[in-house]
């Protein structure tokens, strides 16, 4: 029964780690569908992201990893350079 609980919390404690970081990066000039849609697009080039939700009203795009994986920040600059537009970073959290 030890064995089994010890196992558990090592599970538990790599999941936790493995955990990617949601970014969040604030959009200079983003203001219409279309403008989000080429964002939206150079994004998901990207092979180490999972999804990519964008908010025109807040003028952010918020990224989640696929698990286990890191995003560089300067790779998504360079996203969303690519679509038209500047990118700086907001927040990033678990």
């Amino acid at each position: 029964m030890k064995l089994v609980t010890i196992l558990a919390m090592l599970m538990l404690s790599f999941s936790a780690f493995a955990k990617s970081k949601v970014q969040v990066f604030s959009v200079t000039g983003m203001t219409c569908v279309s403008c989000a849609t080429s964002v939206e697009k150079e994004l998901k080039k990207i092979p180490k992201i999972d999804s990519v939700d964008i908010s025109l009203r807040n003028a952010t795009v918020t990224i989640q990893p696929k698990d286990g994986k890191v995003v560089d920040k300067n790779t998504v600059y360079s996203a969303i350079e690519k679509a038209g537009f500047k990118a700086t970073l907001s927040t990033e959290k678990k």
